[in-house]
């Protein structure tokens, strides 16, 4: 039986390691450790974890509806085919691709040996702004991040695996031409690697030039690009990048790998408004240069950019034409399945527009089905406001149109600056702010941490208080009874003096603890006061209390780890969601 009639091969085929977590595809977060894995023994604990055993029988079974599984599938963005390895003539990964073939025919729950495709994420800078990136931790530009942290282990995991047992091997991380670690990974690779094994990553561009010699050291490279539109939309989409710049590096990367018959090279363009215009062209320009296209949506909470999510986005524009003409382009080039793919992608496009159909999410419907469990619990047979947006506000909203709920989500207020044209967020009105005075139900702060004080200011000045209440991921996922079971009535410090712990604060019982001090990174905040205590550096923790509960989730993982290092026994560091 082909593994085209499969669902999706990734459970079986590929696992990304990050530094305190893995996953099987860029969808699903399938686990987390406290120590990143070294050994294949270490290795097959979290490839066999009751997660992923219970997920590729899910797959195989293909009992997926409701789930993050379904909505990929819907998107047409799963991967029911292996990787196309007819260039490889060693027996042993030849035995190893047969072996993975048969245990996704199967639905083998259990796999004997490492996947395929081993992978691995550092953390990292990115060279450019770009105007959708959702990764805001790390989107700023030059802001450094110890890269490293991990790659030794990840070195030593792929001496225990062997590199003559991986396929393909995966190196990302901010931008990977440009990240220390992993240039430093690719460079360690390149020196022991299976002549057969397939490279694997993906780049914005800017440093293809600089970094072409080290691509050249792969014969078996899987690339990709991201190219998003042409001119000077490129340059407003991708700030720190001149469009003539990645013009020249795509001509380059398209000659040299004439010279390499085993490169694949393939372009992303991320579907937003200020891309639309430029598909006609793009698709040309990349069949032209040989490359393979492919198209996805915007994801994320960028007002102007989100046509998928922000109603009125396309009143302006004949969207569908552009669709139409780049389709013909794609055509005019013999390539029916880059016609296709458009196709599909403007059907799903309408599916929302014209028809409402919002089902499709990104995240884990777990998560999702806390939030609408926590808004049943408090607001059953209400009507709710929203007040504020953020990704995951957005995903609840797609996962809130696929199911039944006894509450209902009846308008939704901003405080940014929005086009004028957007009438709506995924389905629901917008209205403006201070018409919620006399909204006569619920009204939930939903924005991010960022943005919660200014919020709340508004809030207390316009709305009546008994009605506010926070609806936040972090605040609804945080493990607030349990750290509050383990610090007792001690003396506590809260890491993060701004607008997260403010958060928690005001939706949970963590004001219950007793908290004496907070502290911060931030040099500006020490010896100011917080939340009416004083803020102490890092360094002086232990001098005011020997708890500390970490109130980040970005950073959790890094403080955690800074302050362990630092400052050993003497304090206990306790995490809200790891």
């Amino acid at each position: 039986m082909a593994t085209h009639t499969v669902i999706c091969t990734a459970p079986w085929r590929t696992i990304t390691l990050a530094e305190n977590r893995y996953r099987p595809c860029c969808r699903i977060v399938a686990g987390e450790y406290s120590r990143f894995p070294t050994t294949q023994e270490e290795l097959m604990a979290h490839v066999n974890s009751p997660f992923m055993r219970e997920l590729r029988r899910q797959v195989h079974a293909k009992e997926i509806g409701g789930t993050i599984c379904e909505s990929c599938v819907r998107s047409g963005m799963n991967e029911p085919e292996l990787y196309d390895y007819r260039h490889m003539a060693d027996p042993r990964l030849l035995e190893r691709i047969d072996k993975t073939r048969d245990a996704v025919r199967r639905g083998a729950e259990v796999l004997n040996e490492p996947p395929l495709e081993l992978g691995f994420s550092f953390p990292g800078v990115c060279n450019i702004h770009c105007k959708m990136c959702t990764v805001h931790s790390y989107s700023k530009l030059g802001k450094r991040r110890i890269g490293n942290v991990f790659l030794d282990d990840a070195k030593a995991l792929l001496s225990s695996v062997g590199f003559e047992n991986v396929a393909t091997l995966r190196i990302g991380g901010g931008e990977p031409l440009f990240n220390p670690a992993t240039l430093e990974m690719m460079e360690y690779a390149a020196e022991r690697m299976h002549p057969e094994t397939v490279l694997s990553t993906g780049t914005n561009g800017k440093e293809l030039a600089r970094r072409i010699d080290l691509l050249k050291r792969f014969p078996n490279l899987d690339m990709n690009i991201s190219v998003d539109a042409v001119g000077s939309a490129y340059e407003t989409i991708r700030v720190g990048i001149a469009w003539e710049t990645i013009l020249e590096n795509l001509r380059l990367v398209s000659e040299t790998a004439r010279n390499f018959p085993n490169w694949h090279i393939t372009t992303r363009t991320v579907l937003m408004r200020t891309s639309l215009p430029s598909l006609p062209e793009l698709v040309g320009l990349f069949l032209d240069h040989g490359f393979k296209p492919l198209f996805a949506p915007i994801f994320g909470d960028f007002y102007d950019e989100n046509i998928y999510w922000y109603s009125g986005l396309l009143a302006d524009m004949d969207w569908k034409a552009h669709f139409a003409e780049a389709i013909a382009v794609a055509k005019s080039r013999g390539s029916d399945g880059v016609a296709g793919e458009l196709a599909f992608r403007l059907a799903e496009l309408r599916r929302q527009i014209e028809k409402g159909d919002y089902g499709y999410y990104r995240a884990s419907p777990t998560q999702f089905r806390r939030f609408a469990d926590w808004c049943e619990r408090h607001f059953a047979g209400k009507r709710i406001a929203l007040f504020g947006m953020t990704e995951e506000i957005g995903y609840f909203l797609h996962y809130y149109h696929s199911v039944k709920t006894s509450f209902t989500i009846g308008a939704i207020a901003l405080l940014e600056d929005i086009p004028a044209q957007v009438t709506g967020v995924l389905g629901i009105d917008r209205v403006p702010p201070e018409t919620l005075a006399d909204w006569q139900g619920p009204i939930l702060v939903s924005c991010d941490s960022r943005s919660f004080g200014r919020y709340m200011d508004y809030a207390r000045d316009t709305y009546p208080m008994d009605r506010v209440a926070v609806l936040s991921s972090d605040t609804v996922e945080a493990d607030v009874p349990g750290v509050l079971e383990r610090v007792g009535d001690a003396p506590v410090v809260l890491f993060g003096a701004g607008g997260f712990s403010a958060m928690l604060l005001r939706s949970t019982h963590l004001s219950r603890a007793n908290i004496v001090a907070f502290s911060d990174n931030d040099k500006a905040k020490w010896g100011t006061r917080f939340e009416g205590k004083p803020v102490v550096a890092p360094a002086l923790i232990p001098e005011v209390a020997r708890d500390v509960i970490v109130c980040s989730r970005a950073y959790e993982y890094d403080i955690a780890r800074s302050l362990q290092n630092a400052h050993g026994d003497r304090l206990a560091v306790h995490t809200l969601f790891s």
